[in-house]
């Protein structure tokens, strides 16, 4: 006991004089004494925070968590490292974990949908998505990514839900709008269409493929003056561009 207090109060005494690196080799002779001192480790995981030791940080981190289960703030820190440093697996553990600990937290289950994303667990994904939306139901980001997930998944009368939800909740989305103008262009409701095609297009004017879709929707609508409108200023910015060539010739 008294050769490891001596390790912590020379570790303590390096650190109390910002010799940060200096510290961690007494503090890491402790631990060889006695691995599960939470002193020495707390201690220890501010110091190579301070030195910016990653890697060493987190393997002190996870053993400060086998000791303290329930420390909330512990796995949340432990969690966000292992993120940024791409251990997306070992992320999502301990993101879990913490889920175990304080179950509903919005921001845990945020990096838990990046992270099922990122790790292509769409089981989990989905079902973190519709927690979230049960808590956060005007969350048009959330139901906007869940849209995404039904289009790809080629569940069009789902995906189309989910965008109307979308721009329920954020009429100007214009990746929302250019989608469900999509959907709709499919099942030939070519009014509607119309309309989010023109949202898109007015969110963003200098975007080619908003332009020609908005171009031949109003074609077929027999909007003419829009469809030139729209064309002839997408012709300055690439005037060799042969599908707005194609639908310029065509009205």
């Amino acid at each position: 006991p008294d050769e490891l207090s001596n390790y912590y109060k020379l570790g303590y005494s390096f650190y109390k004089t910002k010799q940060f690196g200096k510290a961690i080799n007494p503090l890491k002779k402790g631990l060889t004494l006695k691995s599960d001192s939470s002193k020495i480790l707390l201690l220890l995981s501010q110091c190579y925070t301070i030195e910016k030791d990653t890697t060493n940080l987190i393997a002190v981190l996870n053993k400060r968590i086998v000791l303290h289960p329930n420390d909330y703030k512990l796995h949340l820190e432990t969690a966000g490292l292992l993120n940024s440093t791409k251990q997306y697996e070992e992320a999502i553990q301990v993101f879990e974990a913490s889920n175990k600990i304080k179950p509903g937290d919005v921001k845990v289950l945020m990096n838990l949908i990046e992270l099922y994303e990122r790790v292509n667990n769409e089981s989990k994904w989905i079902l973190t998505i519709d927690k979230v939306l049960k808590k956060f139901p005007k969350n048009h980001q959330i139901h906007y990514k869940k849209a995404l997930y039904h289009i790809t998944h080629k569940e069009l009368n789902k995906a189309k839900a989910s965008l109307l939800n979308t721009l329920k909740l954020r009429s100007n989305h214009t990746l929302a709008n250019y989608n469900y103008a999509k959907l709709l262009e499919q099942e030939k409701q070519y009014k509607t269409a119309h309309f989010h095609f023109y949202q898109a297009f007015k969110s963003e004017p200098d975007n080619i493929d908003y332009v020609l879709k908005l171009a031949e929707i109003s074609i077929i609508l027999g909007k003419h003056s829009i469809a030139i409108e729209s064309l002839n200023k997408a012709i300055k910015r690439e005037p060799d561009n042969i599908k707005i060539l194609q639908l310029l010739g065509s009205v």
